[in-house]
């Protein structure tokens, strides 16, 4: 397990992660929380891309339910770019709050990318998802 924390004096929760092996299907899960800017997730799907090339995975379950991404829209936008090619080879599946507009944005943007991305509220109804895209 890795745990990589970054810290922001603006913000009273700090960035950090963790990373360990899921099963059932083989996955890499990562839980996000604290303020991300785009510097910090950029850097964590750096960290991600070397766990998953190392272990060869194409399923990455996601958590970022505390995860407040503390940038616009339009940085969102660019960062899902500088992200796409790591994206478009996985099967992703996101674990959100519903009340975060910036999921849906996301989730926009890897229909238009032909990225396999979706976001649920539940880790069973995720882990579901990724065991249905693992059997095509």
């Amino acid at each position: 397990m890795t745990d990589k924390p970054f810290s922001d004096e603006a913000f009273s929760q700090r960035f950090s992660y963790s990373i360990s092996l899921g099963v059932n299907p083989m996955c890499l899960k990562v839980v996000a929380k604290g303020f991300g800017k785009p510097d910090d997730v950029l850097a964590m799907y750096e960290d991600i891309r070397q766990h998953i090339k190392q272990d060869n995975l194409s399923n990455l379950l996601l958590d970022v339910k505390s995860l407040t991404l503390s940038y616009s829209g339009s940085d969102v936008v660019r960062v899902l770019h500088a992200l796409e090619t790591t994206l478009r080879v996985l099967n992703v599946a996101r674990i959100v709050d519903l009340s975060d507009y910036k999921s849906d944005l996301i989730e926009l943007f890897a229909s238009d990318h032909n990225i396999s991305l979706k976001s649920f509220i539940s880790e069973q109804d995720a882990l579901a998802w990724l065991r249905a895209q693992s059997q095509v």
